[in-house]
């Protein structure tokens, strides 16, 4: 349980509607979100959860594509750092 400035605990009530977002959130991560770039999740505005899961299955059934990025070693990080500076 979290404080607050006077050191009283911080009740949180989780309401019906809550446990629903958390549940969804839980299988969208299933789905790894952070796969997909800024391109596919902005315009599916996050502000309204409910509707940005709707929104992303929905996208998800029509079929985008996640980022293709590569991995990289620790060693290759740094000598993309070093190239920049």
């Amino acid at each position: 349980m979290r404080m607050n400035a006077s050191r009283e605990p911080v009740r949180i009530r989780i309401t019906p509607d809550l446990l629903k977002i958390f549940e969804r959130f839980r299988l969208q991560t299933a789905q790894r979100r952070w796969r997909f770039g800024p391109d596919v999740l902005q315009p599916l505005d996050v502000r309204d959860p409910e509707r940005f899961f709707d929104r992303f299955e929905q996208a998800i059934a029509r079929g985008i594509e996640p980022l293709n990025l590569p991995v990289l070693s620790g060693q290759e990080i740094i000598a993309a750092g070093e190239t920049i500076e």
